[in-house]
């Protein structure tokens, strides 16, 4: 009889075991599944960023690319029955305007050249016979090609931020000039800049025409804006930011009145400026990506 009770007592020991073993399991199970859920609801909330309305200064930019140059280049006229005999100046050496240059033979003659202007010499190797030119250091800049979209709002005088990546140098021009008459659908801008010795002619520039500037005005990101197919624009304040959430975890659309329509002033790559339709201190929301 006692050895009969030490057998149950002894599987009733192990059933509790067992027991505990399990629930423990499923605890650590539960817990681990609850993190994974909270994490992954911090992830879709991460997806979205939060903007408390404020103002700022919003600057317009009209953006392109071109090479520093000048836009006063004068070509030295050597015949190609001709030879230069004599070459009184180097290469990239500066020169006065009427400066002996080179002199130049031909059968039964010479001939001395002088600079046309005042400037830099250049000679420079074309299709097997050299070219001579004199470029004005007094029209020195960087031509660039915009769209009509763009060039509307382009104006001679406009102030533009010229980057030239190769030396790390950013410095200020002015617009000097615009077309009327586009070449392969764009128009050409002339930025206009001071001549710089560590700059040389050909580096590459990226150039920002300011086309317009705001100061303290209510903007927001370009990210937290949408335009409708009907040209209205809306933003979303930050309290639909659930259904936002809601929209990429299952489909479902937000609700058109939970959008907030607003007027739209100035616009560029990163600000949008905001005449009507939110106040600061607001906060509105929009998606990261």
């Amino acid at each position: 009889m006692k050895k009969a009770k030490k057998v149950i007592i002894a599987i009733l020991i192990i059933v509790v075991i067992i027991l505990a073993i399990v629930f423990g399991v499923k605890a650590i199970i539960d817990q681990k599944t609850g993190q994974l859920q909270e994490i992954q609801t911090t992830g879709w909330d991460s997806m979205f960023s939060e903007f408390e309305v404020q103002k700022q200064d919003v600057t317009t930019y009209v953006k392109g690319n071109g090479e520093i140059t000048s836009f006063d280049i004068k070509k030295i006229p050597v015949e190609s029955y001709e030879s230069v005999a004599d070459l009184y100046v180097s290469d990239g050496e500066k020169v006065d305007a009427k400066q002996r240059l080179m002199k130049v033979t031909s059968p039964g003659s010479s001939r001395t050249v002088k600079a046309p202007i005042a400037g830099m010499f250049f000679a420079v190797e074309e299709n097997g016979s050299n070219q001579y030119m004199v470029y004005n250091l007094e029209e020195v800049g960087v031509k660039i090609q915009v769209a009509e979209t763009d060039v509307v709002n382009i104006k001679e005088g406009q102030k533009a931020i010229v980057k030239i990546s190769s030396i790390g140098k950013e410095v200020e021009g002015v617009v000097d000039y615009v077309s009327n008459l586009p070449q392969n659908g764009k128009f050409t801008v002339r930025i206009k800049l001071e001549y710089m010795e560590d700059v040389r002619f050909g580096y590459s520039a990226h150039v920002s025409i300011v086309t317009s500037e705001k100061n303290d005005t209510v903007v927001v990101p370009y990210k937290a804006v949408t335009k409708t197919e009907d040209g209205r624009y809306y933003v979303y304040k930050a309290e639909v930011k659930q259904d936002l959430i809601n929209q990429f975890t299952s489909g479902t659309d937000v609700p058109e009145e939970k959008r907030t329509y607003v007027e739209v002033g100035e616009i560029n790559s990163n600000q949008v400026e905001i005449l009507s339709g939110l106040e600061v201190g607001e906060k509105i929301v929009y998606s990261n990506w």
